[in-house]
C-alpha cells in the first residue's frame, strides 16, 4: 500500500502537470490556422509545428526533385532591415542523402514566420503551462485535503496500520476494517486542515482566467460561461483582444502565403478554423439581440 501511495504522489507534482499542459497548449497553437491549397507532397502537420513551435519554416521548390518542400533550416545573411537573405533547408531524412542547396530569400524561397518578431509560441506556452500546472497542483492538494481534511499524529507502532487504513480510504473502499489497536484513541491525535469548498472554487475560477488569457493571446474565443457574465462593453473589449491576438499570429503567415502564391503560381490560403468562425458569429448575433 505504501508503494502505491508514493507512486500516486509523483503524479501530483508540478513538473508532471507542466508537461501535460505544454503538450495540450502546443497542440492548440499548432492547430490555430488551417492552410488550404498546399501542394499534396507537403505535410501540413509538420509545417504547423515548425512555424508555431520553431518560429519559421522555409517554403521552396527543389528543381532536381521537381517537388515543393516546407522545411526548417538555417538562415544566414542580413539585409538592411535585419532579415535573413539566404536560407539552407534541412531534411530530417538524412539517411537518403537529401541535401538541399542554399536558397536566396525572396527569389528562390519564402520564409513563413510565426509572428512579426520572428519568435516561436514556446515562451507563451511555457509561461501559461507553468501557471496552470501550479493551479492544478493546488487544486489536487486541496481536493485531496477535503477528502482527508486532517492530519493524524500517532505512535511509531500504529503508523503502519494508519497508513494502510488511509490508503484503503483513498482507493474508495466501500468497507474499511481498521486494526483493533486503532480503536484505542489515547495515542491518536487528529489535526483538522479545514479546507473549504470556496477555496477550491476560487482556484477553479483562477484557472479559468489563466486559460482565457492564453486564448486571448492566440486569438481563441473564451468560455461561454464567462461571456454570459459580461455586459456589452466588456464583450466588445474581449472580442477586440481576441482579434488582436489572432492577427499577431495570422498576419505574417498570411503575408508569406501571398508571396508564395506570387512566386510559385499557387493558390494557397490561410483561414481561421470553421468552429472558431461559427463561434464568433453566434457571439455577434447574441450581442445584437441583447442590444
Amino acid at each position: 500500500m505504501g508503494k502505491k501511495t508514493k507512486r500516486q504522489g509523483r503524479y501530483m507534482t508540478k513538473p508532471y502537470y507542466t508537461r501535460l499542459w505544454k503538450m495540450r497548449l502546443s497542440d492548440l497553437a499548432c492547430n490555430m490556422f488551417p492552410y488550404k491549397g498546399m501542394p499534396d507532397e507537403i505535410n501540413m502537420n509538420a509545417v504547423s509545428k515548425m512555424v508555431m513551435l520553431g518560429g519559421y519554416a522555409i517554403f521552396f521548390k527543389d528543381k532536381d526533385l521537381d517537388k515543393f518542400f516546407c522545411l526548417e533550416g538555417a538562415l544566414t545573411g542580413v539585409d538592411p532591415y535585419g532579415y535573413p537573405t539566404y536560407a539552407k533547408p534541412i531534411s530530417k531524412n538524412v539517411s537518403e542523402g537529401i541535401i538541399f542547396p542554399e536558397l536566396r530569400v525572396g527569389e528562390e524561397c519564402v520564409i513563413i514566420y510565426a509572428n512579426k518578431v520572428r519568435s516561436s509560441a514556446l515562451p507563451y506556452i511555457a509561461e501559461y503551462a507553468d501557471k496552470l500546472a501550479e493551479l492544478d497542483v493546488a487544486l489536487k492538494m486541496n481536493t485531496r485535503a477535503m477528502k482527508h481534511p486532517l492530519m493524524l499524529k500517532t505512535t511509531e507502532q500504529k503508523k503502519e496500520s494508519i497508513a494502510t487504513l488511509m490508503a484503503q480510504y483513498d482507493d474508495d473502499y466501500y468497507v474499511v476494517f481498521p486494526d483493533q489497536s486503532l480503536l484505542d484513541n489515547t495515542s491518536l491525535q487528529v489535526i483538522d486542515f479545514k479546507v473549504s469548498a470556496s477555496e477550491i472554487l476560487n482556484l477553479q475560477k483562477e484557472k479559468e482566467t489563466v486559460i482565457n488569457e492564453f486564448f486571448n493571446v492566440f486569438g481563441i474565443s473564451g468560455s461561454v460561461e464567462k461571456r454570459e457574465r459580461m455586459i456589452s462593453g466588456e464583450m466588445n473589449a474581449m472580442m477586440e483582444q481576441i482579434a488582436v491576438g489572432r492577427e499577431m499570429w495570422m498576419a505574417p503567415q498570411r503575408d508569406a502565403i501571398e508571396r508564395i502564391n506570387k512566386m510559385f503560381g499557387l493558390n494557397v490560403s490561410i483561414d481561421i478554423p470553421k468552429y472558431m468562425d461559427e463561434k464568433e458569429e453566434a457571439e455577434k448575433k447574441e450581442e445584437t439581440n441583447e442590444e
